[in-house]
């Protein structure tokens, strides 16, 4: 039991570090993070994701949203799994915001390719963005939408510490503070 117990103690910073990091952040906290390949994460409140290990192009965005300015490198592409939804990176700035099963991915410049996650949906769908496109995936259905720039702006204001309303009702704005918020509306 006794060298069990100290084998287990040896692996177990090993096993973690093949795992790779996980960052997180708590309601009304952002945090930016930059990974080895040189691409730089920001994320929004209540965020958790993780990054595969040893610079591998990968992370896994289990909830909340996330801002990120990829570093150039076609080979390998970056990948970001949201849930179902895969986001192909072809070289950009973009955003992606899981709530549960739905998986939303602004395009703020360049280009990304959005598909089913094939190790959870059979899904054959796939819907390529660029600047100022917006796609909302859920159950492996993927509808994409123009936006206009200051549209995309407003969407991205969370960067730096505002929210904006063009249109959107006292539900959606409430839902919006509430992400913010320990104490809800």
């Amino acid at each position: 039991l006794l060298l069990a117990c100290a084998l287990g103690v040896v692996l177990a910073p090993q096993f973690s570090w093949r795992q790779g990091e996980r960052y997180a952040t708590r309601t009304g906290e952002s945090r930016t993070v930059a990974l080895a390949d040189g691409s730089r994460l920001t994320l929004n409140t209540a965020t958790r994701l993780r990054a595969a290990p040893d610079g591998q192009r990968k992370v896994w965005l289990d909830s909340g949203e996330a801002y990120f300015d990829t570093a150039p490198d076609p080979a390998p592409p970056f990948v970001v799994d949201a849930g179902a939804s895969r986001v192909t990176v072809l070289g950009t700035r973009f955003t992606v915001r899981r709530d549960g099963e739905r998986t939303s991915v602004l395009v703020e410049q360049g280009r990304v390719r959005v598909s089913a996650n094939a190790a959870v949906l059979q899904a054959e769908e796939t819907v390529e963005l660029s600047r100022n496109q917006e796609a909302d995936a859920e159950r492996g259905r993927i509808a994409r939408a123009e936006r206009s720039p200051a549209q995309t702006a407003q969407r991205m204001a969370w960067r730096s510490g505002r929210i904006v309303f063009d249109g959107a009702t006292l539900g959606e704005a409430v839902a919006e503070f509430n992400r913010y918020n320990e104490r809800k509306l």
